[in-house]
């Protein structure tokens, strides 16, 4: 059984110190062009089936705040559709 975001997100906290914000990279993809934010349970599920899927996952913690949204706009996630549920 997966945990609820809230208990990933305080579990992460608890083990680094802090942290603003869970994104993981697009597998096989640029990091300028396959960061993804992760925000709430149906997009951390979708995160772990990827992870499944693809047997690795690059997770980022964001421990400063930063402003990501140049980087977020650019995702494409369609290399994952088919292969991952949703």
């Amino acid at each position: 059984m997966w945990m609820a975001y809230e208990e990933f997100f305080e579990f992460l906290k608890n083990t680094i110190g802090f942290a603003y914000g869970l994104y993981y990279k697009v597998p096989n993809v640029e990091l300028e062009t396959g960061l993804v934010r992760v925000s709430n349970a149906k997009e951390l599920y979708y995160m772990f089936d990827v992870a499944n899927v693809y047997g690795w996952l690059e997770m980022y913690v964001d421990h400063h705040d930063m402003k990501l949204s140049q980087y977020l706009k650019a995702a494409d996630t369609t290399i994952m559709d088919g292969v991952v549920a949703k």
